[in-house]
């Protein structure tokens, strides 16, 4: 970085010129800035001084309030009962009694006399006059009658939805104009003056009252020092100093002796009597929440008796502080990297709210804040425009120097056979027709590799900028066919359709991993079955395949993939005679493969119906192969789960039998067994895996029973309309005798049936050796008494 500030330079300009913009208008930002002194006044109130989070004794209030208004049932209500209040307030020694309550300020013929008589009576009434604006500008004051300011003092307090003297409700509003009038004042300065007995003025920009200087801000405005709701803000709905006009009325009738206790809740104090029915006075929002008007006078009162703890700054103050964010920030752009400036520039902009916002809450200072984070944020935009700019210009100098290493660096990784790598160096090279050229040659490579979907987005790369490069479109479209294709579990089209034909006219058969794709063999458990040929030791091979991510929800992609390849681990450790050998498993573009012995022979499925049945010894034979075989798996730790016919070879011309498909296979140890899921096939499973329990050995004997009954009969123990129905019929119904199917089946293989196919596992054969042996002893039987008929 030979010169940082040229990064900024544009940016310091225009923070100066915004520091010179007059502190006059700052009013444009108000309506935020509103919002920011709401909020501090909230954790001033919470966390501030506790003297100032709650209302003076010296302050009550009484409420003009539904319960009058119903009692009375007139509106505006009559001075001679607003004289009555005062007047009775006056009796119990309230020592101010300002009446926050408009009255027209035309004579009212027959009440004016009588109510200035009782406001004598009464002595230091406050009444309200109202301020008058033209135009949003003040102009002046308009009184009570003669007769009634003869013998009261007034005060503004234009406390109204649609003009008030409470600026925002947050700060309380003094025009100097008028306060060379004794009568020219907000009425709780005016107030708070009968209560000390001293006269408000104005110093410069300070308002003077007794010993407590308030200074004013910029518009001449105070600012209250609100307490918290909950410490008596709404002093009125949570009970708290605050009483019903009604009560004070009826006061009057009380007996002398129970009239004496209230010239303790009045006596001495300042007392505020004001409209809080709110079909004719609605309430006005402070920065602590909404609030009756004659509350807001309350607690201006009580700021200004707490020695007006809230001080606006100076302009010299704000403007250094204004000054010191935004130095902070533009220096925030001599960081090198733009994670480290948008980490510094937000703790810039955080160390200055919290500084902002401690000096409220804990020492009364008032800075405005928003206008310097606006002034932030807009010098953080030129900021960043301009190291855009500069990072612009900068890439187009240096994009012609990498090109070329990027060509050299994707040939190696092309050479090296990385081709996404190769292809994510090309990309970065500009798009001309020697890189559509290195591209193309990636495609083909991409093919070769049978991931046709990254040959189809090399292809479209090349064609985004000239469609009509050599032949793209039409590879693009062979791509797109061939893509589909190596989605083999549930695909339209068989992987030998991915056959590739190079520019000399040669074929080249598809390849998974190590192993060429012959022919197909049929449909399995788990995909399409393949018969394969490893070139290395020239070995023909069976290739199970399942397209993962065509089957399944991405979600539940992982697990899938380590069940496919647990297949292969639980039966890849199993040695013997009777199952399946398997070589290899691995995975290629979401294609997932186990290489497995090729089997000669069929599946027993086409031996289980009535006209195709094998005869019985040769019946016996299978199924003792099988249950010496699951006897040795089950010794493995491990379960089969499946066993069903079509999951059995069976060889006629070798008598060979093979058990396949340990596709959901499970280990029996806790850490890789998982219960409560039903798997298998319906007409096989056994009572145990129909109600998700945990299965062991016994239950895939209960399934060999049922292959036996039905490769002995052609018929099935167990019958359902439906899954649920036959599942449930596994469970609670006995089976069917099996000579309902075939009634010259020798007693001893009944028998074995019977015993294998025992509702509760503990009734069954508790290994496969043992049902191997009773099969053998039911063969030689059938064998002695075959050899006997012959004879």
């Amino acid at each position: 970085m030979k010169n940082p500030l040229k990064r900024w330079d544009v940016a310091l300009t225009l923070g100066l010129l915004i520091l010179t913009i007059p502190s006059e208008r700052y009013e444009i930002f108000s309506l935020l800035e509103d919002q920011t002194i709401s909020f501090r006044q909230i954790l001033r109130s919470s966390l501030g001084d506790p003297a100032t989070a709650k209302l003076s004794d010296k302050i009550a209030i009484v409420a003009l309030d539904e319960d009058l208004y119903h009692e009375y049932g007139s509106f505006p209500f009559r001075r001679t009962d607003l004289g009555k209040i005062a007047e009775i307030l006056g009796g119990f020694g309230a020592k101010v009694i300002a009446l926050d309550f408009l009255m027209d300020f035309k004579s009212s013929y027959g009440e004016d006399e009588p109510t200035a008589a009782m406001f004598k009576e009464a002595g230091n009434v406050l009444l309200v006059s109202y301020a008058n604006f033209e135009d949003g500008k003040f102009v002046g004051l308009s009184y009570p009658t003669p007769v009634l300011r003869a013998v009261a003092k007034t005060g503004y307090s234009n406390l109204s939805p649609t003009s008030t003297l409470v600026d925002n409700l947050g700060r309380l509003r003094v025009y100097p104009e008028v306060t060379n009038n004794e009568d020219g004042w907000p009425l709780a300065i005016q107030a708070l003056a009968m209560y000390w007995g001293v006269k408000p003025r104005l110093e410069d920009d300070t308002l003077v009252l007794g010993d407590v200087r308030a200074p004013l801000d910029q518009f001449g405005d105070i600012y209250i020092d609100f307490p918290a709701l909950d410490a008596g803000t709404q002093y009125l709905s949570q009970g708290q100093a605050g009483f019903s006009a009604l009560d004070i009325l009826r006061l009057k009738d009380l007996p002398p002796d129970e009239q004496e206790e209230y010239k303790y809740v009045f006596g001495g104090k300042i007392v505020l009597v004001g409209d809080t029915w709110e079909v004719t006075h609605d309430k006005f929002n402070t920065p602590v929440g909404p609030v009756y008007g004659v509350e807001i006078i309350a607690d201006t009162i009580n700021t200004l008796m707490n020695g007006a703890p809230l001080r606006p700054a100076s302009e010299l103050v704000e403007t250094l502080a204004t000054a010191a964010f935004l130095i902070a920030l533009l220096a925030t752009g001599l960081l090198p990297a733009l994670w480290m400036r948008m980490v510094a520039a937000a703790l810039v902009y955080l160390g200055y709210i919290v500084s902002v916002t401690v000096l409220y809450v804990y020492f009364g200072t008032v800075i405005s804040m928003t206008y310097a984070m606006l002034a932030g944020v807009v010098t953080l935009a030129l900021m960043t425009m301009r190291l855009y700019i500069l990072s612009e210009r900068q890439q187009m100098i240096s994009a012609a120097d990498s090109a070329e290493s990027n060509r050299m660096l994707g040939l190696a990784f092309q050479g090296q056979g990385h081709l996404d790598q190769a292809f994510d160096k090309f990309k970065r090279c500009p798009r001309d027709e020697a890189t559509f050229e290195l591209v193309y040659n990636l495609g083909r490579d991409y093919e070769r590799k049978r991931q046709f979907a990254k040959a189809q987005a090399a292809y479209e790369f090349i064609s985004g900028v000239n469609p009509d490069y050599r032949d793209v479109a039409k590879r693009i479209k062979r791509c797109e066919t061939m893509d589909d294709a190596v989605l083999m579990g549930g695909a339209t089209q068989s992987l030998l359709s991915q056959t590739l034909v190079n520019d000399d006219g040669s074929v080249e058969k598809p390849m998974l991993g190590r192993y060429q794709v012959e022919k197909e063999l049929g449909q399995g458990a788990m995909g399409v079955v393949y018969l394969g040929k490893d070139p290395k030791i020239n070995r023909e091979v069976a290739i199970k395949t399942m397209a993962l991510s065509a089957e399944f929800e991405p979600d539940e992609l992982t697990e899938v993939k380590e069940r496919f390849f647990r297949e292969a681990e639980s039966a890849g450790r199993l040695s013997h005679p009777n199952i399946v050998s398997i070589y290899d498993a691995g995975e290629e573009s979401d294609l997932a493969y186990i290489a497995m012995e090729l089997l000669k022979g069929h599946d027993l499925d086409r031996y289980i119906k009535r006209d195709a049945l094998l005869p019985l010894e040769t019946v016996i034979r299978i199924v003792l192969s099988c249950a010496e075989a699951l006897d040795y798996a089950h010794t493995q730790h491990v379960v089969h789960r499946d066993i069903k016919p079509s999951n059995i070879m069976y060889d006629p011309e070798t008598g060979n039998v093979k058990i396949t498909d340990f596709g959901i296979a499970r280990l029996a140890d806790s850490s890789k067994t998982r219960t409560g899921t039903v798997l298998g096939t319906p007409n096989y499973m056994s009572p145990e895996q129909c109600m998700g329990k945990r299965v062991d050995g016994r239950s895939d004997l209960f399934s060999l029973g049922v292959v036996l009954y039905q490769l002995s009969s052609g018929g099935l123990p167990f019958k359902g309309d439906t899954m649920a129905t036959l599942m449930y019929s596994i469970v609670h119904d006995p089976p069917i005798d099996v000579k309902q199917f075939r009634p010259d089946i020798p007693p001893t293989l009944r028998k074995v049936i019977h015993n294998a196919i025992g509702k509760k596992p503990e009734k069954r054969y508790p290994t496969g050796k043992k049902m191997a042996e009773h099969l053998r002893i039911c063969l030689e039987r059938l064998e002695a008494e075959t050899e006997g008929a012959k004879a």
